[in-house]
């Protein structure tokens, strides 16, 4: 088990939300040289984040931290994001990966995040591939290349590059950007692109350097903000404005108006989830330590009753055992597509509550929705190194899903913003509904500040 990787990784999902008081390191995109494009941006990002993770973690070297810090001098020197991006194609599809140590596709020693934009995009959400301690691992080629760098893939022969017979670039990439706005990666820098820029102008996320261009970045967010973008099989085209922005599926049978995430928008809401999942958690409030929630989401298209038979368990990060914070009753449901609000004590906000929860939950803790004594969902989250360590340790017995989440700024304090109207939220959240699970907690959650709690009274969502 990758425990190492596992903690460092909540750590750098405490940056998610990118606001002050989660004292994470911000991008400029004017460190992206004379070139003033993505790539190079996207480079300086990774310069910051590696540096930043290096510096936290007890085992990474000095090295780590030079070679980091290198990432932006060496992005800036290629012209910006289109030099970037066909070194890139060259030196992945060469069998020695080009000016890196060795092929992206082989494991090996830790690779310096100068030697290629796609280690760089892979370095900055994991600093581990680019530490000596750690090295470039399994991981880092099963699970980091195919989400930061789509286009790169991986066989007997070592990386190749799905773009190079363009010149370089990656197939359907949209002027300087690092990969297709229509396609799942690495974080976008906001310059390289209008559409990039339009969106990150909406959900910083897409654009941070802990963050990434996920899901709703590639559909919901490309058809709200990019009106004259369709999203094919193809990749990005201009399909100018008639096409009302909506993002289309070229293979879909109903008009090709289907989006990832199950999300239909011809035929209504629906969902490829087949249970209640966990929604939203806010373990304090403005009002204190009583003032949380924890929200249920039914993806399905029938109501589900909420009877004895279901439970939510609790442990803090220094609990020997779980115990019970809320039992269903007769009488209780979730509509379809709809949430149901279970609250503390001190909860005074709209919308009403459906529910209390018995005793509350703190700012570390595993939170677990049950079924007939089976889980259904989990969620884990802490503030600090200490608090998300206990997840992961050897011979823990607590209940999570992937990456426990940063619940910052939340820290078992009343100082500061801890006592502030934050929380954890299921993908893509709010009246978008939160049909992501993909069974890890730092890949579906986000921050929501402030919370956007839903109750069975709420309007239903995709």
């Amino acid at each position: 088990m990758r425990v190492r990787h596992v903690v460092l990784s909540a750590l750098t999902s405490s940056c998610l939300a990118g606001v002050g008081f989660f004292g994470c390191a911000t991008t400029s995109s004017e460190t992206a040289g004379s070139g003033g494009s993505g790539g190079g941006a996207t480079a300086s990002t990774a310069s910051a984040s590696s540096s930043s993770s290096a510096s936290s973690s007890s085992n990474a070297s000095s090295s780590a931290s030079s070679s980091a810090s290198s990432a932006s001098s060496t992005a800036s020197s290629t012209g910006g994001a289109g030099g970037a991006a066909a070194s890139s194609a060259s030196s992945s599809a060469s069998s020695g990966g080009g000016a890196c140590a060795h092929d992206l596709c082989v494991a090996g020693d830790a690779l310096d995040p100068a030697c290629d934009p796609c280690v760089a995009a892979v370095c900055n959400a994991d600093s581990l591939c680019c530490d000596p301690m750690n090295g470039w691992d399994s991981f880092c080629i099963d699970q980091d290349l195919p989400t930061y760098c789509p286009n790169v893939m991986c066989s007997d022969a070592g990386a190749s590059d799905a773009g190079a017979d363009d010149g370089g670039s990656d197939a359907g990439s949209m002027n300087g950007c690092l990969h297709d706005v229509c396609t799942k990666g690495g974080p976008l820098d906001a310059n390289c692109d209008a559409c990039t820029m339009a969106v990150c102008a909406n959900d910083a996320y897409c654009c941070k350097a802990a963050g990434m261009w996920d899901t709703t970045c590639s559909t919901t967010d490309v058809s709200l903000y990019c009106p004259n973008v369709m999203c094919g099989d193809a990749g990005a085209s201009d399909a100018g404005a008639d096409d009302g922005g909506m993002v289309s599926d070229a293979g879909a049978d109903d008009g090709g108006m289907a989006m990832d995430g199950g999300v239909a928008m011809d035929g209504g809401p629906s969902c490829a989830l087949t249970d209640l999942v966990i929604s939203e958690v806010r373990s304090r409030g403005a009002a204190g330590a009583n003032d949380d929630f924890v929200e249920l989401y039914n993806p399905t298209a029938m109501d589900v009753a909420l009877d004895t038979t279901w439970i939510i368990e609790a442990r803090s990060h220094s609990s020997a055992s779980y115990t019970q914070r809320w039992k269903g009753a007769v009488g209780q449901k979730v509509p379809a597509h709809g949430h149901f609000l279970i609250v503390g004590s001190a909860y005074v906000q709209m919308p009403a509550k459906d529910a209390d929860l018995s005793s509350g939950i703190t700012d570390a803790s595993s939170v677990v929705l049950k079924h007939n004594a089976n889980v259904v969902d989990a969620v884990c989250f802490g503030f600090d190194m200490a608090t998300l360590g206990v997840y992961t340790m050897a011979g823990s017995t607590y209940v999570c899903e992937g990456t426990p989440l940063s619940n910052l700024p939340h820290d078992n304090t009343t100082n500061g913003s801890s006592n502030s109207d934050a929380s954890l939220e299921r993908k893509p959240g709010g009246m978008g509904g939160n049909c992501t699970d993909t069974a890890m907690n730092d890949m579906d959650f986000a921050p929501s500040v402030p919370a956007t709690p839903l109750s069975a009274a709420s309007a239903p969502t995709p």
